[in-house]
């Protein structure tokens, strides 16, 4: 018999070069100990229909726990770190590994109505539903910094911005609001991706199933699956959920990029509106004045990384023939970046929220050289029957403003007797505001009380949001953290 067991069709070794290029060892290191629990859930089966004897079946558990053992200590991680086995992929290196333990009789049933292309996307399954669970309790815990946030900034008015300009007057918990929204429908479709990853491919074989007696029903229980996928072609052949899952973390780095963006701006001379806490910059090694919102202009390159990795995803399955084809592997490095890069990120910005500054004196400066409060002025003008029509208020409001502009004056310096003067020469009326009045509707914190539309920044509106997000997150967690029932 030749000496190895898995080339019997061929007559000469692979080329190193070859095995080499074709190797996904490295990669595969991150599922080697679900492969295990894969291969001894398989071997249950097979021991229940009777195709393993119950001392067979002992052998072959230990030699899976020797192998663990082994991985553990450093001396397989050695061997495949090498590139001196004969195998470009974990699977066949696991089984190669029980037979050497037990001998051919024994360890070489253990492949038995199974392929390693139901055994990669079973692996994969279960990979990826463990990070699942991680990704979303990073995000859990990143919505509830947000929410705790905006609890303790509900009367912190902020400017917020429309055509990268001063538009309207809100508050930072409305803004940190926002995103806590945002991310709380993340979860959401993290819940629903985990429904369809959750389903067990093994038992598929390579394609078509197989003639021996399996219990598909048996290795998916015994794994935590909540079904199985039927049919085998779709089984081994569909990476849909793979790219679902790469879709939703690039829209959470997306997320994550925008409100990074902002802090950026925000932070820097011009805006100075929030300052970044020391740990979470850098500073230049030739200008000694620099502190560089490094971590936020990394997240910007990360962010593009993975836009530019999930494109490599699509065109990997663009067109691709049905079954299970090699170009398959090459989905797990660009699918392990996203991964690592979405839970690093999300870590990152949990923690410069809740070390952020806000620059109060700045923020008031800018409210009232922008005139930011302009709309809710003239809102006050329609709404108090001194103008006709809400485009009146608003024209006549426009050249109130122009006119503060070449005065150089800001908005609080309003007085009673130009608005008189300005809306008799505009409207041919005379709008009687008192000094009390005028200061009244142009400070922006009362702005922001008297904005009580629903989903709007009035501290009594964003507290009822709160309460709500609160409540949610709660049963979100609730809901995602119950433990997997692996029974191997």
């Amino acid at each position: 018999m030749k000496t190895n067991l898995f080339r019997a069709r061929l007559e000469k070794e692979m080329a190193p070069i070859a095995r080499e290029y074709l190797s996904c060892l490295e990669e595969d290191k991150r599922i080697i100990e679900i492969d295990l629990i894969v291969v001894k859930a398989h071997c249950l089966m097979l021991a229940k229909q009777k195709y393993l004897s119950k001392n067979e079946l002992k052998k072959i558990l230990w030699a899976l726990k020797k192998f663990k053992k082994e991985w553990y200590t450093g001396e397989l991680k050695k061997l495949i770190s090498s590139l001196k086995i004969q195998f470009t992929d974990i699977h066949p290196f696991v089984e190669k590994y029980v037979i050497d333990s037990c001998g051919l009789k024994v360890g070489g049933k253990i492949n038995l109505g199974r392929s390693r292309n139901d055994q990669i996307a079973t692996d994969l399954r279960i990979y990826l539903r463990e990070e699942l669970i991680l990704v979303a309790g990073l995000l859990s815990d990143f919505v509830y910094s947000l929410l705790k946030n905006a609890a303790k900034n509900r009367e912190t008015v902020f400017p917020g911005y429309t055509h990268r300009q001063p538009a309207q007057v809100t508050t930072y918990a409305h803004y940190l609001l926002s995103y806590g929204d945002i991310f709380l429908r993340d979860l959401d479709r993290l819940k629903e991706i985990y429904r369809r990853v959750n389903l067990c491919p093994l038992g598929a074989s390579a394609l078509a199933g197989t003639t021996i007696k399996i219990d598909r029903k048996y290795t998916a229980q015994l794994l935590g699956f909540e079904g199985i996928l039927e049919n085998s072609i779709d089984a081994v052949s569909n990476r849909d959920f793979l790219l679902e899952l790469a879709n939703e973390l690039v829209l959470i780095m997306l997320s994550l990029s925008r409100l990074g963006k902002d802090l950026l701006l925000w932070s820097t001379f011009e805006y100075g509106i929030v300052e970044l806490a020391d740990e979470f910059t850098d500073i230049s090694t030739a200008m000694p004045q620099k502190k560089n919102a490094s971590t936020l202009e990394i997240l910007q390159g990360k962010t593009s990384l993975v836009t530019g990795l999930l494109s490599h995803l699509y065109n990997s399955l663009k067109g691709l023939e049905t079954g299970y084809n090699q170009e398959l592997q090459e989905l797990k490095p660009a699918l392990w970046k996203i991964i690592d890069l979405t839970k690093s990120s999300i870590k990152i910005m949990q923690r410069i929220i809740t070390t952020l500054k806000i620059n109060k004196e700045r923020i008031s400066e800018i409210l009232e050289k922008n005139y930011i409060g302009a709309i809710d002025f003239a809102e006050y003008l329609q709404e108090s029957g001194q103008v006709g029509t809400f485009r009146e208020a608003h024209f006549f409001v426009g050249n109130l403003i122009k006119r503060l502009i070449l005065q150089k004056k800001g908005f609080s310096e309003i007085t009673p007797e130009q608005v008189g003067k300005i809306s008799k020469s505009i409207l041919g009326k005379e709008i009687h505001l008192t000094q009390g009045k005028i200061k009244e509707i142009t400070d922006p914190l009362h702005i922001i009380k008297r904005r009580k539309s629903y989903g709007g920044p009035s501290p009594d509106e964003v507290t009822r949001m709160l309460r709500i997000r609160q409540q949610l997150l709660l049963v979100k967690k609730k809901d995602f953290f119950k433990p997997l029932t692996v029974k191997v």
